[in-house]
């Protein structure tokens, strides 16, 4: 294993500086692709729900952000690394793709999240170790 993958398997609490930008930012593109492959199974579904309560469009603007967050990573127009950047630059594809309350409220999730790596210089020793059994 090389790069991103041999650090993967590290203890967390021994991850620092730009390793864990590597880590983390590794984590973060495969985060997308599965979320963004989930949504699209789920894109009907979803619409359905919002449908009932709604407008109807959800899942279809969900899957449309998560297609272009996917396509952007894959052709190199996302760039992950630094991962405050990174995070900051996939909250504003969402909130530009996905509009309406959806855009908005994921895109400025990511967003603060970003804002909230560079402001504090590191991602948190034990970020992300939650248990499968855990409820997060």
């Amino acid at each position: 294993m090389t790069g991103r993958d041999a650090f993967a398997a590290a203890p967390l609490e021994r991850i620092e500086g730009a390793t864990a930008d590597l880590v983390f930012a590794g984590l973060l593109e495969r985060w997308i692709h599965l979320a963004a492959r989930r949504i699209g199974e789920r894109r009907v579904w979803l619409t359905d729900l919002d449908a009932a309560i709604g407008d109807g469009d959800h899942g279809i603007n969900l899957d449309r952000g998560m297609r272009e967050l996917t396509a952007r990573l894959d052709d190199g127009r996302l760039v992950i690394e630094p991962l405050g950047a990174g995070l900051e630059a996939a909250g504003r594809i969402l909130m530009g793709t996905v509009g309406g309350a959806s855009g908005a409220l994921y895109g400025r999730g990511l967003m603060w999240a970003g804002r909230a790596i560079i402001r504090d210089g590191d991602v948190p020793a034990g970020a992300g170790g939650a248990a499968a059994a855990d409820r997060t």
